[in-house]
C-alpha cells in the first residue's frame, strides 16, 4: 500500500514537471508593453529633491539584476556560461548585490562562495548557516500571510524564501549578498501566483544590514521577484503583500525610536512603467499608489512623518525612459544597450519596458543616504560576451539589463 501510493505522489510529480516544461518556455518578465515615459505625475510626491548636499562618506555600491539564470536551456540559453561571468563581475566593486531568478542552488552556492572569497568574509564551509523553517515571534508578526516557507541565511547572506508543498519545484530564485553584516533578515512568499510562476516560490527578501560602526547604522533592504505575464489581478495583489510587509517592518522601527532608518526595495516587478499610448501606464499607477498609501499610514503614526519613497530612476534621470528588458527582434530603438545585436538571450520578439526598479528612503535620523547616481548594467555596448562556443552573442550576461546604484552615507 505504501509503494503504491508512493508510485502516485512521484507519477503525479512527474506530470506536473512535464507541465512546466511546457509553459515555462513562455517568458518570466513582465507584459511587454512599450512606448515612452513622460512626466511622471502619479509619483509626483514621491519623486521630489531632498536637497541633501552635506559632505559624504563612504559610497555605498548597489546592484540589482533578473539573472534569467533558469536551469533550462531552452528557457535560459548558456544559462551555465552567464553564470560564470556574473560571478567574476558582481563580486567586485560592489557592496549590496540583489539577484532574482538564480533558480539553481548549485549556482547560488557558487555565487556566495565567490563573494566571501572575494571579500575575505571567511570561508562558507565554517559559517553558521540558519535553515529555517519555523521564525521567531518578531518575524512572524511582520509577514503578510501564514504560508510556510523555509530559507537560508548567514552573516552576509540571504536566500529563499523557498515554499512548501508538492507543486513547488523551485525556490523564490532570489539571493542577498552584503559586505556589510546582516544582523537580521525575514522572507516571505506571495499567497496568489498564476502561470508557470505555481512552480516557484515567488516573494521577497528582507535583511536588515549594518553599513556602519554604531549598531543604530543600518539599512532595511529588500528585493523581490513579482508574478510574471499578463496576470495582473494577481501582480497587484503580490503588490500590496509585499508593501504590507514593508509598512509591517517600518511601523515595528518607528514604534521603537520615532524615526526610519534608509530604506531601499529593488527587484523585478513586472510592472511596466509606461504603455503603449506613451502615457503612464495603469500598473505603475497601482504600483504608485500602493506606495503613496503606504507612506501616508507610515507618516500618521508619528508627529512630522516625512516618509516618502522615491523612484531612483525618475529622480536622476527624469527624461530617459531606462528600458531594462528589450526584446530580440527590438533591435532599432535608438540607444538600446542591447546593442546592434540585440537582446539575443531574450526569447520574446517583441516589447521593450522598464520593470525593474530601485526604490529608496534616505532616513529620517542622523545616519542618512544620499541618493548620488543610478545607472544600467551595461550602460552602452561595450563588450560582446561568447558563450557555446561563439554560437551566441551577447552585450549582456541576461535577458534583462542590471541596475547599478550609488548611495552616499552621511553620519
Amino acid at each position: 500500500m505504501v509503494n503504491k501510493k508512493q508510485k502516485i505522489i512521484a507519477f503525479i510529480t512527474s506530470c506536473q514537471f512535464f507541465i512546466f516544461l511546457l509553459i515555462f518556455i513562455y517568458p518570466l518578465s513582465g507584459i511587454h508593453a512599450s512606448g515612452i515615459l513622460l512626466e511622471n505625475k502619479y509619483a509626483k510626491i514621491n519623486n521630489t529633491d531632498t536637497g541633501i548636499n552635506s559632505d559624504t562618506e563612504p559610497v555605498l555600491y548597489v546592484f540589482n539584476l533578473n539573472t534569467m539564470l533558469i536551469p533550462f536551456e531552452f528557457v535560459a540559453p548558456a544559462y551555465r556560461e552567464r553564470a560564470e561571468e556574473l560571478k567574476s563581475y558582481i563580486t567586485k566593486g560592489n557592496d549590496v548585490i540583489l539577484l532574482q531568478e538564480v533558480f539553481s542552488k548549485k549556482m547560488q552556492k557558487d555565487f556566495i562562495e565567490g563573494w566571501y572569497s572575494a571579500n575575505d568574509l571567511g570561508k562558507t564551509d565554517n559559517l553558521e548557516i540558519k535553515k529555517t523553517q519555523v521564525y521567531d515571534s518578531e518575524a512572524l508578526n511582520q509577514r503578510p500571510n501564514n504560508i510556510k516557507v523555509s530559507n537560508e541565511s548567514a552573516d552576509f547572506y540571504v536566500t529563499g524564501p523557498k515554499r512548501e508543498g508538492l507543486k513547488t519545484l523551485f525556490g523564490s530564485g532570489l539571493l542577498l549578498l552584503s559586505r556589510y553584516p546582516i544582523i537580521f533578515s525575514n522572507v516571505f512568499c506571495y499567497k496568489d501566483r498564476e502561470g508557470s510562476d505555481v512552480f516557484a516560490s515567488k516573494g521577497v527578501i528582507y535583511a536588515k544590514i549594518r553599513t556602519g560602526k554604531k549598531d543604530d547604522e543600518y539599512i532595511h533592504f529588500f528585493t523581490t521577484h513579482i508574478q510574471s505575464h499578463g496576470y495582473v489581478a494577481t501582480r497587484q495583489k503580490n503588490i500590496e503583500e509585499l508593501f504590507s510587509f514593508v509598512y509591517k517592518i517600518l511601523s515595528d522601527e518607528i514604534n521603537r525610536k520615532q524615526y526610519i532608518n534608509p530604506v531601499i526595495i529593488t527587484g523585478d516587478f513586472n510592472v511596466p512603467a509606461n504603455s503603449k499610448n506613451k502615457e503612464i501606464s495603469p500598473e505603475y499607477i497601482f504600483l504608485t499608489e500602493n506606495i503613496n498609501l503606504m507612506c501616508k499610514n507610515i507618516n500618521s503614526n508619528f508627529k512630522n512623518g516625512t516618509f516618502y519613497l522615491k523612484d531612483l530612476w525618475v529622480q536622476k534621470h527624469p527624461e530617459d525612459i531606462g528600458y531594462t528588458w528589450i526584446a530580440k527582434g527590438e533591435e532599432e530603438i535608438n540607444g538600446s544597450p542591447y546593442g546592434e545585436i540585440g537582446n539575443t538571450i531574450a526569447i520574446e520578439k517583441q516589447g521593450a519596458e522598464r520593470i525593474d526598479y530601485i526604490f529608496y528612503f534616505e532616513g529620517g535620523s542622523n545616519f542618512k543616504t544620499e541618493n548620488l547616481n543610478i545607472d544600467l548594467f551595461p550602460p552602452k555596448p561595450q563588450k560582446i560576451y561568447s558563450f557555446k562556443n561563439g554560437d551566441l552573442e551577447s552585450y549582456t550576461l541576461s535577458d534583462h539589463l542590471g541596475l547599478t546604484a550609488e548611495f552616499g552615507i552621511i553620519r
